[in-house]
C-alpha cells in the first residue's frame, strides 16, 4: 500500500483512506475487547468480513440435551434399589442433577449440558448403604434430535442403560 505510514503485522496501520481506517479501528477494538472478555472467561466469536467491515459478534455456548433410562443391578442382576445415580459432570441448570433407583433398580436422568464431551456421558453410580463400591461408568448416547445449527446441538438418549454395581 504506498500510502501507509507504518507497517505492521499483516499490513498499514494507517492510510490516508478514511473507511480503511475505520475499519482498522475497529479490528483492533475488537481485538483488544475479545481480550478483555477472554480475561473474564467469557467466550467470543465474531466475524469481521465483508467490504466495510461488517461485524456479527455472537457470544455462549453450545449446549444438548441428553436423557439416560437404564437399571442397575447387582452381579447375579437383581434389581437394586436406592442406588444413586448422578452425571459426573453437572453443569447447567435445568434438569435432573441425580436420582435413586426404583424398587425395580430403574432411573432416568435428564439434562441440558454444554457441548464438548461428544456422544456419551458418565455416570457416577453410588450405594449409600455401603455394600457395593461407588463406581463410575459411561453410557454412550445417540442423537434422537437435530439442532438449531447455532449453539442448540440437538438431544440425544440412551435407553435401556444396565449397569451392574460389585460389592466391596
Amino acid at each position: 500500500m504506498a500510502n501507509c505510514f507504518s507497517v505492521i503485522w499483516r499490513g498499514c496501520l494507517w492510510t490516508n483512506d478514511k473507511i480503511h481506517n475505520d475499519i482498522l479501528m475497529k479490528r483492533i477494538f475488537i481485538k483488544l475487547f475479545q481480550g478483555l472478555l477472554a480475561l473474564l472467561g467469557i467466550a467470543v466469536a465474531t466475524s469481521c468480513d465483508g467490504i466495510l467491515g461488517g461485524m456479527v459478534c455472537a457470544y455462549g455456548t453450545p449446549t444438548m440435551d441428553y436423557t439416560v433410562q437404564g437399571k442397575v443391578v447387582n452381579a447375579d442382576k437383581g434389581a437394586l434399589k436406592g442406588i444413586k445415580v448422578k452425571p459426573l459432570r453437572s453443569d447447567i441448570n435445568g434438569g435432573i442433577d441425580s436420582t435413586y433407583t426404583d424398587g425395580s433398580g430403574n432411573f432416568i436422568i435428564a439434562q441440558k449440558r454444554t457441548v464438548g464431551f461428544g456422544e456419551a456421558v458418565s455416570l457416577v453410580i453410588e450405594d449409600e448403604a455401603g455394600i457395593y463400591r461407588t463406581d463410575t461408568v459411561n453410557v454412550k448416547l445417540v442423537k434422537v434430535k437435530d439442532g438449531d445449527n447455532k449453539w442448540y446441538n440437538g438431544a440425544y438418549e440412551a435407553k435401556d442403560a444396565v449397569i451392574t454395581m460389585k460389592e466391596k
